[in-house]
């Protein structure tokens, strides 16, 4: 049987579409038809099934997830999971670092449950070993944020208060000496801070 050299733009949506060109070994039809149908999923599939037969196919896989996570980000969630579910090949390390760093840098998925899920897959540590350090320097950049942020609002919490003593009348109201704690007797010293103690 032969096949045209180009499929119409208009591919027939009947059910056996796909089992007819995998029956007469036209994988490349079926490709075309995934693409045409919007079925980037599905076709990121068949890419994975491909690459992990013949090596040489790997390019062609990532290739397809750049090419259209353009339009549907979550395909770089479809990979992660395709890379670290059970198979018997080995995944290249640009692979899985190029997935995580798209997952990391996209937000699609939080670090905790990414790690979760490399615990559990026999990927080698020299493919996590970049994302495990962004995460690590993520982690302590957020600190480190948190921090400056408690700082800013503890001096600006200062600097309102340096204003109010200086442009403010103070009242003292204290009736005991914060010293001894005992009733205060004239002749008693008073603090901006509105602290007060006995003279003596």
């Amino acid at each position: 049987m032969k096949f045209p050299n180009q499929i119409p733009a208009q591919i027939p949506k009947f059910p056996n579409q796909n089992f007819f060109f995998l029956q007469y070994g036209f994988s490349e039809g079926e490709i075309i038809a995934y693409e045409k149908l919007g079925l980037h999923s599905d076709l990121l599939g068949i890419r994975f099934s491909a690459a992990q037969s013949s090596a040489s196919l790997w390019p062609s896989f990532i290739e397809t997830c750049r090419k259209y996570a353009r339009s549907k980000p979550t395909l770089w969630k479809d990979a992660f999971n395709l890379v670290t579910s059970p198979n018997e090949g080995e995944i290249p390390q640009f692979i899985v670092q190029e997935i995580l760093e798209r997952l990391l840098e996209e937000g699609l998925m939080e670090p905790l449950p990414i790690l979760d899920k490399l615990c559990q897959t026999k990927l080698k540590l020299g493919s996590v070993r970049n994302f495990l350090a962004r995460v690590l320097d993520r982690t302590e950049m957020e600190a480190d944020e948190l921090e400056a942020k408690k700082l800013q609002e503890d001096t600006k919490a200062i600097r309102l208060h340096t204003a109010n003593i200086r442009t403010r009348p103070s009242v003292f109201q204290g009736s005991r000496c914060n010293a001894c704690m005992q009733k205060l007797e004239f002749p008693s010293v008073h603090f901006l801070c509105l602290h007060s103690f006995h003279q003596q």
